[in-house]
């Protein structure tokens, strides 16, 4: 499997993430880049973005994708575009686009929001959480998140998998949740 593989799976089941909280789907970037190229991205009732980065390899000092470079090289311009953002509406072009290669018809973001949760996003404020997935994370990646973001008033949460190819299952766990 490849990571977009693991990304399309979350995209159409973002309940493996999110639990039961009523999530919707913003963008992909299997089907649409956002000026930022984000894996996954997506917004709950209370207007709050989450920004998902997925790694099919571990999260580790040696032998795999360093935190420190994974913050700063994709989810660091990730929320710099993110909070750059004055209300959500500013994603409509791209969300226009998304929904016609994601679920086969153009949406309007207002609408497929209001639909969703009832209500329209009105006090939308920029919010982020962070949302890395990957297939493990070591000891150095788990202190890095639970100390770096701090410093900064970051939000991270640390979502582990584990895929087994003869079954075609996964799982998930929250390692870490700020």
């Amino acid at each position: 499997y490849e990571e977009n593989h693991l990304e399309e799976w979350i995209a159409r089941q973002p309940i493996a993430l999110f639990g039961s909280q009523p999530i919707l789907l913003l963008g992909s970037q299997n089907y649409v880049h956002l000026r930022s190229k984000i894996d996954l991205l997506f917004v709950d009732a209370q207007c709050r973005l989450y920004p998902v980065e997925l790694k099919v390899k571990p999260i580790a000092k040696n032998g795999g994708e360093v935190p420190y470079e994974l913050y700063q090289r994709q989810m660091k311009p990730y929320v710099d575009f993110l909070t750059s953002l004055e209300h959500l509406g500013d994603l409509d072009r791209n969300y226009n686009r998304f929904s016609a290669r994601f679920n086969g018809h153009t949406s309007q973001l207002t609408d497929d929001f209001t639909l969703k949760f009832g209500k329209p996003c009105d006090n939308f404020s920029n919010e982020i959480e962070e949302i890395y997935v990957a297939e493990d994370f070591d000891s150095y990646a788990m202190e890095y998140f639970e100390h770096e973001p701090k410093k900064d008033g970051r939000r991270v949460h640390l979502i582990k998998y584990n895929f087994f190819p003869k079954t075609s299952q996964i799982e998930f766990w929250s390692l870490y949740h700020s």
